[in-house]
């Protein structure tokens, strides 16, 4: 049914007996279609001298498998939350395509937060996993902040589209400034 409703007491439902997967319709379902060479992402670099990354739909849905694939590797699985702290990479949009796809919840926190605020935001969503970029100096120090926040959590390093990430397992809502 497209909508089931009622108003005592207020309960709408809309397509409460359909699926929908977003990274089928954002990815999938253009590759399906012959679309696979049109461009789904313009990735603008930080440094001007950086040639402008174009990314297709066929190449935007292998690197959002193989993430997705490393992120199950690692354990995460339908359910889980995700925390993906990242700078403005294509990574990042990666990470969380491949969120949906597995049906893992996720929360992006975007650069520029204080260490206390980001374990703020960690904690008041429960994350499960945390995944971050661990080659910037930035992402380095924030990183070993985690890890002493989680004292006997290992970071686990993965190579997804020639950059690495760390992501590690939390305890949920063990998050506390230092």
């Amino acid at each position: 049914a497209v909508a089931d409703w009622s108003f005592d007491p207020v309960d709408i439902k809309w397509f409460s007996d359909g699926t929908l997967n977003i990274c089928h319709n954002a990815v999938d379902r253009h590759v399906e279609n012959g679309h696979g060479d049109a461009i789904a992402l313009i990735f603008e670099p930080d440094d001007p001298a950086d040639d402008v990354g174009r990314i297709t739909y066929a190449d935007l849905q292998r690197e959002v498998v193989r993430m997705a694939n490393t992120f199950k590797k690692m354990g995460v699985q339908k359910g889980d939350r995700v925390t993906i702290y990242m700078p403005m990479v294509p990574e990042g949009a990666f990470a969380m395509l491949a969120c949906a796809r597995i049906g893992a919840v996720h929360s992006v926190i975007f650069g520029g937060f204080s260490p206390e605020a980001i374990a703020g935001r960690v904690d008041d969503c429960r994350s499960d996993w945390i995944v971050t970029a661990g080659v910037e100096a930035g992402q380095k120090l924030i990183v070993s902040g985690f890890q002493r926040l989680r004292e006997g959590t290992p970071v686990q390093d993965s190579s997804v589209s020639g950059r690495n990430l760390a992501s590690m397992k939390v305890a949920p809502s063990s998050v506390t400034p230092e």
